[in-house]
Parts: C-alpha cells; sequence; structure tokens
C-alpha cells in the first residue's frame, strides 16, 4: 500500500538520528531503548525511564577516569558516549554505583540487571568495550527496531 511506504528521504533522516553521536541527547532516546527492549524480550519491559528504577547508563562514561583514555583518548569520549550503543538500562541506585568505573565493574553491574533489563544483558555479554563494540551494538539496536516493519538499515 503507497501511503504504508516509507520514503527513502524519512527512513535516511530516521537513521541520521539513530546513528547520531548525539542519540542520548535527543528527547525520543528512551522510548526507541525502550521498544527495541521490548522487541528483544517482551516479559523484560523496563517501563518508562522514570529516573529512579529505569535510567539510562552510559556504558563509556560521559566524564571517564583514566581507565577509559586508552581506548578513548582526546575527543573520542565525546564520539561516542552518547551513540546508541553506548546505552543501557539500571536503576537509578546501580547507576550511582557504575559511575565512571571502568568496563569491568560495569560489566558486573549490567549482568545483575540483566533480569530486568535486556539491553543490560546484551551489554554484560561482551569481552571487552570499545569503539567498534559500541558501533556494532548500534547496528544491531538499530536492525531489530526496522525489523518488524521489514525496513532495511542499509540506505
Amino acid at each position: 500500500m503507497a501511503p504504508l511506504l516509507i520514503e527513502r528521504a524519512l527512513l535516511s533522516a530516521a537513521l541520521d538520528n539513530l546513528r547520531s553521536r548525539t542519540f542520548y541527547i535527543k528527547r525520543f532516546h528512551s522510548l526507541v531503548l525502550r521498544r527495541i527492549s521490548v522487541h528483544l524480550d517482551p516479559a523484560r519491559d523496563p517501563g518508562p525511564v522514570d529516573g529512579e528504577n529505569v535510567t539510562v547508563e552510559h556504558i563509556l562514561p560521559r566524564k571517564p577516569e583514566n581507565s577509559w583514555r586508552q581506548e578513548f583518548p582526546g575527543n573520542d569520549v565525546a564520539n561516542y558516549c552518547n551513540r546508541n550503543g553506548n546505552l543501557a538500562f539500571l536503576s537509578l541506585e546501580e547507576n550511582n554505583i557504575a559511575g565512571n568505573s571502568d568496563f569491568l565493574v560495569k560489566r558486573l553491574l549490567l549482568a545483575n540487571a540483566g533480569g530486568r533489563f535486556v539491553l543490560s544483558a546484551r551489554a554484560a555479554e561482551e569481552s571487552e568495550w570499545k569503539k567498534e563494540t559500541i558501533m556494532r551494538r548500534g547496528e544491531d539496536m538499530i536492525g531489530l527496531l526496522f525489523a518488524p516493519w521489514e525496513l532495511s538499515p542499509l540506505v
């Protein structure tokens, strides 16, 4: 049906937003992450991001300590920390504990939260957290988001 077809320009704009280095700053970020979570496992719907029971965790912190700087020197933190592939869900208490910790600490917190948050469980499955991990994970998430509409993220 022609009215339901997504124009190439609209699809391209949506992909630009989803792939943006400023994805977290966009007002819809939590809705998109929740939709992906529900697609992965409807039983683990995180619910709305309310700032207490559900928060958005930056795995690569926005203000990282030195342990992150080897993989993310200079301006690389700004280029990767707010991307969709760097985000997961934690409770406020867990998010506060995670803080600027290195990936090994965060990985344990993400794994412990994995029973409630599928995005956290998936992030905890990663053996290391690098630029390539963030970008691959982001593309995987876009593919999951587009799958129900049979859209290709290859525009």
